[in-house]
């Protein structure tokens, strides 16, 4: 039989209370995956929708574009997510692609990816950054901008973690074979 609570000692009822002030405040600023940021949903797209270069579509507030990156077609792929516990069901496959959004601000940016490609590359606010593959980003600088990355490989797949932190006025990610998921912006 557990203790009532007038009855517990007073540091195990301040730890309980304080446990439960900071699952509140997680489950009010952070997404399903425990992460901070909006979760972009992607909610006007349809999976299996591919937008080649040059489309442009509209969802969670945000304008984006396809351009083209590398020497081959370009274009967006809409898919199932492969972790439908993360913030968005969807994800968005860049084969010789950038996806680029102009709109608003924010104070970070993090995505989830998988890197089956060479050649990727990040622009924030009109600063770009090529490299072979996201992890060699790890440590950069993009003017106010810093980024982080994290990186695991099995099988030569790469799957990893990026988080840009500062003031973000307009991003593009490009990549030969890139995978996004779990895209947040902190705004």
């Amino acid at each position: 039989m557990l203790p009532s609570p007038l009855r517990m000692p007073t540091k195990i009822l301040v730890l309980l209370l304080a446990l439960g002030a900071c699952r509140a405040t997680s489950a009010e600023g952070d997404g399903p995956a425990g992460r901070p940021g909006e979760p972009l949903e992607f909610e006007r797209l349809m999976i299996g929708s591919v937008y080649g270069v040059g489309s442009g579509f509209e969802s969670d507030g945000l304008s984006f574009q396809v351009e083209a990156f590398g020497d081959g077609l370009g274009n967006a792929e809409v898919a199932s997510s492969a972790a439908p516990q993360a913030g968005s069901s969807k994800s968005l496959r860049l084969a010789h692609a950038s996806l680029r959004c102009a709109d608003g601000a924010a104070m970070g940016l993090e995505f989830d990816y998988v890197d089956n490609g060479a050649g990727v590359a990040i622009e924030v606010g009109g600063e770009r950054r090529s490299a072979a593959d996201l992890i060699a980003l790890d440590g950069a600088t993009l003017g106010a901008v810093a980024i982080a990355v994290s990186e695991s490989s099995t099988a030569g797949v790469r799957r990893g973690h990026m988080i840009l932190k500062g003031k973000i006025e307009g991003f593009a990610i490009g990549g030969t074979d890139l995978l996004l998921e779990d895209l947040r912006l902190a705004r």
